[in-house]
């Protein structure tokens, strides 16, 4: 256990150099999209009930599967209760952020871009500004793609925090009583009921 903890926190430092202090802007910003798809995918993982095989865990995860995608790990986390809309709200607007980036080679940087300080605006507000501080404490410029560098970090804190907050799913079977899930056993042999219980005429 405590290599494993070793490893996750070698991998947040690791993550947070390509992000923050990256010279790509664009290749940071796609990292650091892929590291909170990647946390998602472990909140779901701690929840959900382990895969019975891999061809089944494939079905869930795996190419084309429904949590195979950012959007899709996201709907998921918040329908179930994992995280709550407002942290939804910051994921579905850097995964918008990161497509544009990912599948578009005509942008360049996000500071020439209103539609980016757009979103970079909303998320901040979402965020309570607090980007700036850490902005401040690396001595870096208060631009719009170092701003959503420091907001995607914050985000990445959250969801590592979340990940250890999360239990598994106790199974339906263990949390109700066979006559809750199928009926009484009167009702499934079919026996008639009681004459009592009929209604008069």
């Amino acid at each position: 256990m405590a290599h494993k903890e070793i490893d996750e926190v070698v991998a947040f430092q690791q993550f947070v150099q390509e992000v923050v202090f990256s010279g790509n802007e664009r290749a940071g910003i796609i990292s650091g999209a892929a590291m909170l798809d990647l946390q998602l995918e472990t909140i779901l993982r701690r929840y959900l009930l382990p895969a019975k095989s891999n061809s089944e865990d494939e079905r869930v995860f795996g190419a084309h599967a429904p949590l195979s995608t950012f959007s899709g790990k996201t709907a998921m986390a918040y329908r179930l209760g994992l995280i709550p809309p407002i942290v939804a709200d910051m994921l579905d607007r850097i995964r918008k952020i990161r497509n544009d980036f990912a599948h578009d080679v005509t942008v360049v940087s996000m500071d020439d871009e209103e539609k980016y300080k757009s979103h970079i605006s909303e998320l901040s507000q979402i965020h309570r500004g607090t980007e700036a501080a850490m902005l401040d404490k690396l001595d870096m410029e208060h631009t719009p793609a170092n701003r959503l560098r420091a907001i995607i970090v914050a985000v990445a804190v959250m969801l590592s925090s979340t990940a250890k907050l999360v239990e598994q799913v106790q199974p339906l079977g263990e949390r109700v009583t066979p006559d809750q899930l199928f009926g009484s056993s009167d009702q499934q042999s079919g026996a008639p009921r009681d004459q009592s219980e009929s209604p008069s005429d």
